[in-house]
């Protein structure tokens, strides 16, 4: 006769209570765990409530509640629900509490030491045990390469190693994309994020598939929240400025010479193709920072972050802030993502109000929120019109 640790998905703590967990995992587990014990085995069967992440706080918020006093109802609910289904649980527990915490770590420990070829992740503790840890070898026994890579090196190494594999990234799609103009290079570079998409969510040995890559936490010295915060504000803070400085660089009068008019700049000896496609590549590298802090904020990066919702997105942010301005996207983005996390917490038609706010932004601000300001901002100081050559040239730059 054998010991047995039998255990099932654990429910998540928000959210309307539903029997798609009951019925697909927690009665099955029950049975089989019953079905051990009949036959004389040592089995223990235990669960908890998953009360780590966002949809914990917005869930709370919603409520009027703190996180804890939050989680903790919740926490009853389902327990009390399991003991009137008769579910035969050894132990109900918490993902949040200090001796699942403790006891992870024990186990990730413990595995560490007696099987040091094993790569695990110390679920439930919202931390990882070790920086070189994965999710593949927990499930499937099967360590993923970018797992290892990402978890293996240093912070400070991914967060230069994101913007230069965005870096030749951009270089390569970029060479084929402008090529094309207008809707054409649209379509084009939404068909390269398609393909990238494809590749990693079919390439299971490699990127885990639609399991994605977890455990992905930033080491001891920018793990903390504030830390993190500063230290992505920082970098978002340099880049900006990074940005503004090259477009009022020659490089940046050239760029905006081929929006206004691609035959003249080739006339004064412009080369068009070129400017854009450094433009391109300027842009991926920009995009390979904010990557690389997102898996980092995350914990984990899925095939979804590739799809083509995520560039409907930006393109919203854009919009929503202002074309042809440094500022306007850094605004749009702002404003986006506080309506959308304010809008979940208020009602279940979040997106259909949001679209519908951004759609009325977009038509009776053409120009965006930065361009709308600005526009207001000259009428009130009185700011004598630029001519009409360099209106396009400085206005749309600020």
């Amino acid at each position: 006769m054998g010991r047995h640790l039998i255990t099932s998905a654990l429910p998540y703590i928000n959210g309307v209570k539903h029997l798609g967990n009951l019925v697909g995992s927690m009665l099955p587990a029950d049975v089989y765990a019953r079905h051990m014990r009949l036959r004389g085995h040592e089995v223990l069967f235990i669960c908890a409530t998953d009360e780590h992440g966002t949809p914990a706080e917005l869930a709370a918020a919603a409520a009027g509640l703190s996180v804890a006093d939050y989680c903790a109802e919740q926490h009853e609910i389902q327990a009390d629900l399991a003991r009137r289904f008769g579910l035969s649980f050894d132990h109900f527990g918490r993902s949040s509490s200090a001796q699942n915490a403790e006891l992870t770590r024990h186990f990730a420990e413990q595995l560490r030491h007696r099987a040091p070829d094993l790569v695990v992740l110390a679920y439930g503790t919202n931390e990882a045990v070790e920086p070189t840890l994965s999710d593949a070898a927990y499930e499937r026994g099967l360590v993923d390469l970018l797992g290892r890579v990402a978890r293996a090196t240093p912070s400070a190494s991914c967060l230069l190693l994101g913007p230069l594999l965005g870096c030749l990234g951009a270089a390569v799609f970029g060479f084929f994309a402008v090529q094309l103009t207008g809707v054409y290079f649209a379509m084009l570079t939404l068909a390269f994020a398609q393909i990238v998409w494809s590749i990693a969510f079919q390439w299971v040995e490699v990127t885990g598939g639609d399991n994605g890559i977890l455990g992905v936490w930033p080491e001891k010295w920018a793990a903390s929240p504030a830390r993190f915060y500063w230290l992505s504000l920082g970098l978002a803070a340099l880049v900006v400025a990074g940005l503004r400085v090259m477009v009022f660089s020659p490089f940046g009068y050239a760029l905006r010479a081929t929006r206004d008019s691609l035959l003249r700049s080739e006339a004064v000896g412009i080369n068009a193709k070129r400017i854009q496609w450094t433009a391109f590549v300027v842009a991926g590298t920009v995009a390979g920072i904010a990557g690389a802090l997102f898996a980092y904020l995350k914990g984990s990066v899925f095939p979804d972050t590739l799809g083509i919702s995520l560039s409907v997105d930006a393109l919203v942010m854009v919009l929503l802030g202002g074309i042809e301005t440094v500022m306007g996207p850094l605004v749009g983005a702002m404003v986006y993502k506080a309506l959308n996390i304010w809008l979940i917490s208020q009602t279940d038609l979040s997106k259909l109000v949001l679209g519908g706010f951004i759609v009325l932004i977009v038509v009776a601000f053409p120009k965006g929120i930065v361009g709308v300001l600005e526009t207001l901002r000259h009428r009130h100081h009185g700011a004598a019109p630029k001519p009409a050559i360099l209106t396009s040239s400085i206005e749309s730059a600020e």
